[in-house]
């Protein structure tokens, strides 16, 4: 068990000697004595104004020290906002071996702190061979340079006025090249911008630049798209000529991230000639000043209600713009031309859309009828085709449709086909296959969706590929046309989100994003397959669909508790699956009773259970976890584990319930040369139980003293809940050590509980809790003695693979009327499995 330790006291070490070079820099020699402390300051020294700073290096274990510069803030001086440029160098003896890294960065109150992670290693520090140490002392020295800056902004979060003064830009042009000078930040419509100036060289000439930068802007809900379109103008003004300034206009749609395709920065790295900008009135008396005018469109961007019942592939939003007229006199005045606004990005089946318009001409005048009260409203409906288009015998073939083989056989499915039969717009659907060639002619397959229902099918010849093959030589062909078959199921999953972890890695699929890889499969064939993580709760998604669904797909990881009161509402349920193995989540008593059938693909997380098992053993009677927060918390004391570690060889172990898991289990532990036990209804079969070694234990309280592990692998049911209560417990041998990977409910929570906290209970380890997930006040959580994980035994990607492949299998027997493996059945036609009566 892990405990909190409380935070030591650091103070000052070592002295500093500062250089003021001028008001803004200064160059500081920071040496102290060699010093294992895990963090380490200089004395205070001079940052800027009425400010002071001090160097912090900090070390994190054996990994590597990281060196920071510390702006210290007072309760006088509260706010501020400076931009600094500081060099470390790490002196050696030998002067060409010290290590030297440089940064530039603002400073805030908020971020009082900046520098550079992973500086040097930390024994370099402390080892007087690698040179950093001489006359007995480590020496840092720190070139500091502070932007003298004068920042104001006007105007509201729609339109603003930005105006930057750098008073003393020449203790910064020899490093533009390399860095770049960033501006206090500041918010404009929903995003966070800075200003940006840098220098650029190259082939052509030496240039100074000037970007817009919206990197700052909060990206940390993942569900909320943060976005604005923005028109700006950057100016460099000349302080001796003002119609000398010179500026370039730009717009576009900003955001923190550009994954999306937003912008996260727009300028010009060409603005101006850097020998003009010296020498032309741009930098007088070393000032320079920057100016941005920069108006966001105040716009509304939402999904509207569902079309067509929406589906993966279509989908409906509404873009409303407001001060819209204000915005087209904005552009008259400044005589922009040619510019278009895109709306934020959507996606439909994986593909990006946005609404792009041109705000020119009559159109949207107040006398069009399409604006209201200087706001319009722009509506779009899209509509994807799923499709599968298959060219040559050989491929239509593999999709069991006939082929001629004296000619060539071309395959267009369409799979939302209904959806484009639509006929309440009025207008007639034409729809048209991808080109294909056949005798030197460009052709295309057509489906005409006819205002009355009719529809037609036909073939459609573009120009010839070559020349004209004449008018006596025919061309034959067939078209035939099929509909989705009757008897579509709903197939509803309740499956965890994964969020950026589902692109990590393809066969992730046990996970709202990937729905067990079941998706295209299901869909091929007609079906409607929903999947969601939210399943709690009268309004939640899940008990959206609960009358009329066909199918509900859980697992033992997120598990939807199936019970007697959904039951009885699900009308139209006849299967219930499990991806994985388990069913504590389901009132199987109340779907044998409605005539469920309940199965699960048995066997298939047995291994990564097992495995897991063998983990959380050796963890325990190691005494690893102590071991382990005890390093990370930066201490070493090697007795405080070892008075409580031991070997797993001789030690007498018993599993509570065999069945699969724990006859892998036993199978695993036989080369540790342990006492091994069982007790279950049944005896294994006299062939394993030869292999292992195990003794069979009839009476489990007889066995239970003898045991100095306990594993528990018996299923949840009426007669096991709650069967490890505190009468059970103080059975057990003083110490006792105990694996549950089999269900949270068999333990009593709070026997388990006491047994930790008086030593009964030598450690408690496992993944299944009750209820799943556990609340943060669930007192196993903080419990001494125990390694518990979330429910993750049986989640590896191995047994995702195995449990998502016999999902599809019961699936597609289920469709075909076929019999699933006897063993994966929990509950057949309301008759309950023998080991859960």
């Amino acid at each position: 068990m892990s405990s909190r330790s409380t935070p030591r006291p650091f103070g000052v070490c070592g002295e500093i000697k500062v250089d003021e070079l001028t008001d803004f820099s200064r160059l500081s020699r920071w040496s102290f004595e060699k010093n294992s402390s895990p963090e380490l300051r200089s004395p205070p020294f001079k940052f800027a104004g009425p400010l002071d700073c001090r160097l912090v290096l900090h070390s994190r274990g054996s990994n590597y020290s990281s060196l920071y510069l510390e702006v210290l803030y007072t309760n006088i001086v509260k706010k501020g906002s400076y931009l600094a440029f500081f060099s470390f160098t790490l002196e050696n003896s030998d002067h060409s071996k010290s290590h030297s890294r440089d940064c530039i960065s603002r400073f805030t109150a908020k971020k009082p702190s900046q520098g550079i992670c992973k500086f040097a290693r930390p024994f370099a520090l402390t080892n007087p061979d690698f040179g950093f140490i001489f006359d007995n002392s480590v020496k840092i020295i720190v070139d500091l340079r502070v932007l003298s800056e004068a920042w104001s902004i006007t105007g509201d979060n729609s339109s603003k006025k930005c105006s930057w003064t750098l008073e003393n830009i020449s203790l910064f042009t020899d490093m533009l090249s390399s860095y770049q000078l960033i501006s206090p930040a500041f918010e404009t419509g929903d995003c966070i911008f800075r200003i940006i100036v840098r220098r650029t060289k190259d082939d052509s000439g030496d240039y100074l630049g000037l970007f817009l930068d919206s990197t700052e802007t909060d990206i940390s809900n993942k569900d909320l798209y943060t976005t604005c379109w923005v028109m700006f103008k950057l100016c460099i003004v000349n302080q001796e000529s003002a119609s000398e300034n010179v500026y370039f206009d730009f717009y576009g749609r900003f955001g923190g991230v550009n994954k999306f395709g937003d912008y996260t920065k727009m300028g010009q790295s060409k603005h101006l000639d850097w020998p003009k900008f010296i020498g032309s009135g741009f930098l007088v008396d070393d000032s320079a000043e920057f100016v941005l005018l920069i108006k966001v469109i105040e716009e509304r961007f939402s999904q509207s209600l569902p079309f067509h019942s929406r589906t993966e592939y279509s989908d409906e939003r509404l873009w409303e713009i407001k001060k819209f007229a204000t915005f087209k006199d904005t552009l008259k005045k400044r005589k922009v031309l040619g510019l278009s606004v895109e709306s934020m990005r959507f996606e439909v089946a994986k593909q990006a859309f946005r609404l792009v318009i041109y705000p020119r001409g009559n159109l949207f005048d107040p006398s069009s009828g399409y604006t209201s009260g200087d706001t319009i409203t722009l509506s779009a409906k899209v509509l994807l085709l799923k499709e599968t288009f298959l060219e040559g015998n050989a491929e239509v073939e593999k999709v069991g449709f006939p082929v001629d083989m004296d000619g060539e056989s071309f395959y267009w499915e369409l799979e939302n086909f209904i959806y484009f039969c639509d006929s309440s717009d009025g207008i007639s659907k034409v729809i048209r296959s991808p080109d294909f060639i056949f005798g030197r002619q460009k052709l295309r397959m057509g489906v005409l969706c006819a205002l009355d229902g009719t529809i037609v099918a036909y073939l459609l010849r573009d120009l010839p590929v070559v020349e004209n093959l004449g008018d006596g030589v025919p061309l034959e062909f067939e078209c035939k046309l099929a509909l989705a078959a009757p008897g579509s199921k709903k197939i509803v999953g309740v499956f965890y989100k994964a969020g950026d972890y589902a692109e990590m890695n393809p066969n992730f699929v046990d996970c709202v994003e990937r729905g067990l890889g079941l998706r295209d499969w299901l869909e091929s064939q007609g079906h409607q397959y929903i999947v969601t993580d939210d399943k709690e709760g009268p309004d939640c998604e899940l008990e959206k669909h609960i009358p009329d669904l066909h199918v509900l797909i859980t697992t033992p990881f997120h598990p939807a508790y199936v019970t007697a009161e959904r039951i009885k509402r699900a009308k139209n349920l006849r299967l219930l699956l499990t991806a994985g193995s388990g069913t504590d989540h389901i009132d199987l008593n109340a779907a044998a009773a409605a005539g469920l059938t309940v199965a699960e693909v048995t066997g298939s997380n047995v291994v990564s259970v097992a495995e897991d098992e063998v983990m959380r053993i050796l963890i325990l009677v190691r005494n690893f976890s102590p071991g382990y927060h005890q390093v990370t918390r930066g201490e070493w004391n090697v007795a405080a584990i070892a008075y409580n570690a031991y070997d797993l060889e001789a030690k007498t172990l018993g599993t509570v319930g065999v069945g699969r898991t724990g006859g892998l289990l036993l199978q695993r532990l036989k080369p540790f040369n342990c006492n091994l036990l069982y007790h279950d209804r049944l005896k294994m079969d006299p062939e394993l139980e030869n292999e292992t070694g195990a003794k069979f234990e009839e009476d489990l309280d007889a066995m239970l003293p003898k045991c100095d592990i306990i594993v528990i692998n018996t299923p949840l049911t009426e007669n096991t809940k709650g069967m490890f209560d505190k009468e059970r417990i103080a059975k057990c041998k003083k110490g006792v050590l105990i694996v549950n990977n089999a269900s949270g409910a068999i333990m009593d929570t709070q026997a388990v509980v006491d047994g930790c906290s008086s030593g009964q209970i030598g450690g408690y380890s496992g993944d299944v809790w009750y209820p799943q997930p556990a609340p943060k006040d669930h007192p196993w959580r903080y419990m001494p003695n125990h390694t518990m994980t979330t429910h993750i035994s049986g989640a590896t990607i191995d047994a995702q693979l195995r449990y998502a492949a016999g999902t599809k299998d019961m699936l597609d027997r289920y469709f075909k009327g076929e019999e699933f493996p006897p063993q994966n059945y929990i509950v057949k036609e309301g008759e309950l499995a023998s080991q859960y009566r």
